[in-house]
């Protein structure tokens, strides 16, 4: 006679439905911790997007910003006039700085002249000639670098395309707005930077 209190096993039927919960309640934590992990990563993209912006942002500011106004404008290159620092009233080398968007070398930079410490009065003069008032100031900076007075800083890096917005109405515009599409670790990531002209006047000869 069996004892009364031997226990019975698990049938198959009782085995494969706690197979069946099981595999429910791991599929179940695995698409809460999926879910986690995509907002994890959806956090992380945005806050590497605004810091790299942000960077961004903060240096165009500072180099653009001082200028008086936008001399001629392209969709990746714009040449700024910094003032009058040599008066007169015209339009030196050495008032200006250009804004290129390279996107070969996925790089934005800022050109300025920076004449030699052993130049004088008399060297800085004989280069530093006026430009015709309206001209192309476009290839005055082939010169500048040709004589080995480019001055380059670098605003941004990892720039896979970049636009300067409102290209069509200078020198009236009093802000430089760039448009850029950026790639960052976490991705590919749009953005603009933008600096306003505070002190906007136009060459008194410069008509816009």
């Amino acid at each position: 006679m069996k004892s009364m209190n031997q226990r019975r096993g698990l049938s198959l039927v009782e085995l494969l439905m706690g197979l069946a919960i099981s595999a429910m309640v791991a599929l179940g934590i695995a698409g809460m911790l999926g879910g986690v992990a995509n907002g994890i990563s959806v956090g992380t993209d945005a806050r590497t997007g605004m810091l790299a912006t942000g960077v961004i942002q903060s240096r165009f500011v500072e180099a653009v910003t001082p200028a008086a106004c936008v001399l001629a404008a392209e969709p990746q290159r714009t040449v700024l006039w910094l003032g009058d620092t040599r008066p007169g009233g015209l339009v030196e080398p050495s008032e200006m700085a250009w804004l290129t968007i390279d996107e070969s070398s996925g790089m934005i930079r800022i050109e300025r002249v920076v004449f030699p410490d052993n130049w004088g009065p008399i060297e800085k003069a004989r280069f530093d000639q006026p430009i015709r008032p309206n001209a192309n100031p476009f290839p005055v900076l082939l010169q500048v670098r040709d004589q080995g007075l480019a001055q380059a800083e670098i605003l941004a890096d990892g720039v896979l395309r970049g636009t300067f917005r409102d290209s069509d109405s200078l020198p009236e515009v009093h802000e430089v707005r760039i448009d850029l599409e950026l790639d960052l670790p976490t991705g590919p990531r749009v953005a603009s930077v933008t600096a306003l002209l505070e002190h906007h006047r136009i060459p008194p000869e410069w008509t816009p």
